[in-house]
């Protein structure tokens, strides 16, 4: 029974047994078949270039993530995170004139950001989940 396992089968079914040593030999360098070593060549470049590629658009999905992490952020963050995400948010809608007041003021309490718009002022105050502002956090 065990050499018609090991060596009988494997012959007549090769992709049955594809684990059988019996005919690696074949597969060996010492005997290509015409052709092989192009072959072999095309597919080492390609995988290489396959890897190269796989790389080079794991670093843009990286910088993408960086670059918008505020979008994430803005529903995430509290406190002076969250105010710097609605800050590159409105600037990422093409906002001109920005204002962080909490830069810009940090004596001033009673807004986070100022928007200079050609016919007014927008003035945002931003709140997390963590509730409303305190009176004192709104008086100077």
């Amino acid at each position: 029974m065990l050499e018609l396992i090991d060596e009988l089968l494997p012959g007549l079914f090769p992709k049955v047994f594809p684990y059988s040593e019996q005919f690696s030999w074949l597969r060996s360098k010492t005997y290509p078949l015409p052709n092989q070593a192009s072959l072999l060549a095309k597919k080492s470049k390609l995988e290489n270039e396959y890897k190269t590629a796989l790389t080079e658009i794991e670093i843009e999905i990286e910088r993408n993530q960086s670059k918008y992490k505020f979008l994430h952020d803005l529903i995430t963050e509290t406190g002076i995170s969250l105010v710097k995400s609605v800050e590159k948010f409105f600037v990422w809608l093409n906002f001109e004139n920005v204002i962080n007041m909490d830069e810009s003021n940090p004596d001033i309490k009673e807004e986070d950001l100022q928007i200079l718009l050609k016919n007014g002022l927008l003035v945002v105050e931003v709140k997390g989940i963590g509730g409303t502002s305190k009176d004192s956090e709104l008086t100077a």
